[in-house]
């Protein structure tokens, strides 16, 4: 009810991977993947330990970062360091307190793509309202909406809405995105709240 949701599409066959990073210690949605026999990667510098104790599960503890430290490891490194060359589609479900913008600008083109589905949290949209904000918040969704198409969205109810030159923007919002290879027809339409959604 005060927090986000997250939808996929009906297309998971084939997905060896989830790369979750920011998971703090809400963990359904790695736990119903790990369910479906998918291997969960998970980072979070916030955390000790995992939250979620399986076989097929892993957890780094790593803030997801452009640069690697010792407290931060990239996506791509992550990536090279857990499945190597194995070019599998994966699942990337990213909340990370607003990093998620300086990552999805400089992940490379060919770590982006072996996606097939992203889920991510999107903060501080109430940003959009400065010349800054709006250049890089806009600069994501244009690099991403390239090579997906936006599947779902749904204001996260973590929090009350602004009004930015008379328009109503929510700060945050979960997005999924689904690659566009795997459509063959895509027609975005306004269509009423799914069942598993909160209102």
């Amino acid at each position: 009810d005060g927090d986000g949701g997250y939808l996929v599409p009906d297309d998971l066959d084939g997905i060896r991977y989830l790369f979750s990073p920011g998971v703090s210690t809400k963990i359904s949605f790695e736990s119903e993947l790990a369910d479906q026999g998918i291997k969960c990667f998970l980072a979070d510098y916030s955390v000790s330990l995992s939250p979620l104790i399986r076989s097929n599960v892993n957890f780094v503890q790593k803030f997801i970062g452009i640069l690697d430290s010792e407290t931060d490891i990239s996506i791509e490194t992550w990536m090279n360091q857990c499945i190597g060359s194995d070019e599998s589609d994966c699942i990337l479900q990213m909340d990370i307190e607003g990093a998620e913008y300086e990552n999805l600008l400089t992940i490379p083109d060919e770590v982006l793509s072996r996606f097939r589905i992203l889920v991510i949290e999107f903060h501080f949209l109430e940003l959009l309202g400065s010349y800054f904000g709006h250049k890089v918040i806009t600069s994501v969704f244009r690099r991403l909406t390239d090579k997906y198409h936006v599947v779902h969205i749904h204001p996260n109810n973590c929090s009350e809405v602004v009004k930015i030159s008379g328009v109503l923007i929510h700060p945050v919002i979960e997005v999924t995105f689904l690659r566009k290879d795997r459509v063959a027809h895509f027609s975005p339409s306004k269509s009423p709240r799914h069942l598993l959604d909160e209102d």
